[in-house]
């Protein structure tokens, strides 16, 4: 397969298509793992859209489930999921080796991205600090988790949770 059709499935979102390449050629690993002309690669992309079974098999053929995107804000996989709210694909990249404590080119943590969504995200909090996700880590503007918990509205049991944890936020007082 050309360069440039490989190039056109993964700025297309095909993950579908990588995954069954990934079946019969074991160089598309060296591929895979390489961010993409608009910076996603294909286990990023796949988080962005919930596609378990695709996560499941990009991370089962050896992707690197740390990988960071380039050109767009520098997230992993793990970031990815948790801003979308993907607790799923959370718990299995968590179980896979995913590093919880990695941060995006703005210093935001997947604990950070799961607290600015609020109650919704209660589950995901608890499997991003059970598996070791500090609290007290900060971003580029000196916030932390518990800031984004306390400025989201609703977010009253992820504030409970991670003040447990010890985190006190900065706003919001």
């Amino acid at each position: 397969m050309s360069a440039s059709c490989r190039t056109s499935l993964a700025r297309w979102g095909l993950v579908a298509a990588v995954v069954l390449l990934l079946g019969s050629v074991a160089a598309c690993l060296l591929w895979v793992n390489r961010a993409r002309t608009i910076g996603t690669t294909p286990l990023t992309r796949a988080c962005e859209n919930g596609d378990f079974d695709a996560v499941r098999r990009l991370v089962t053929a050896g992707v690197d489930v740390n990988q960071k995107e380039d050109g767009k804000g520098y997230r992993t996989p793990l970031i990815v999921a948790a801003s979308e709210g993907r607790d799923r694909i959370v718990e299995y990249l968590l179980t896979n080796g995913a590093n919880p404590n990695c941060q995006d080119m703005d210093g935001c943590t997947a604990l950070m991205w799961a607290a600015r969504r609020g109650d919704t995200n209660e589950r995901m909090v608890i499997l991003l600090l059970d598996a070791g996700a500090n609290s007290a880590v900060t971003d580029t503007l000196g916030l932390s988790a518990a800031d984004y918990a306390t400025s989201t509205p609703a977010a009253d049991h992820v504030r409970t949770l991670l003040h447990r944890e010890g985190a006190v936020p900065k706003i919001g007082r």
